[in-house]
């Protein structure tokens, strides 16, 4: 299931209002136990294949960072956010594909206008840190 994909639609050649249930990739009718099939059934469920092209914007931005970043890698699962800055603290094996990163964040958190990386710890009484901007203004 994807972040914005809803799971039942309305069918687009029905004027009755028919509907889609999608299922899972990999489901199918067929996988169902008899119960599941007869209780459909009863309701007058019928089966059809219906085709659904996935894209950047139906995507949230773990399951984009999946696609782009090399297999196995662990994608980065949170960060802080004050007001309209999200803050990160990268890995050292994520520093290579930090943009990227700082820029899919960036496009899929509308409410966010700058994505930052913390380089050091806290350096001074006064807990200021250096930061490197990933994307966004500055």
């Amino acid at each position: 299931k994807s972040a914005k994909v809803k799971p039942v639609v309305p069918d687009p050649q029905d004027p009755d209002g028919a509907r889609f249930v999608l299922l899972k990739e990999g489901v199918s009718p067929d996988s169902f136990d008899d119960e599941t099939k007869a209780a459909l059934g009863e309701l007058g469920c019928t089966y059809s294949t219906h085709y659904y092209e996935q894209s950047y914007d139906n995507l949230n931005t773990e399951e984009v960072l999946k696609k782009l970043l090399p297999p196995g890698t662990e994608v980065p699962s949170a960060f802080e956010t004050v007001g309209h800055i999200a803050h990160l603290n990268l890995r050292n094996d994520l520093l290579p594909y930090r943009k990227v990163i700082g820029q899919v964040i960036l496009e899929k958190n509308p409410v966010l206008r700058t994505v930052v990386n913390k380089r050091s710890n806290l350096k001074t009484v006064f807990r200021t840190l250096d930061m490197e901007l990933l994307a966004g203004v500055p």
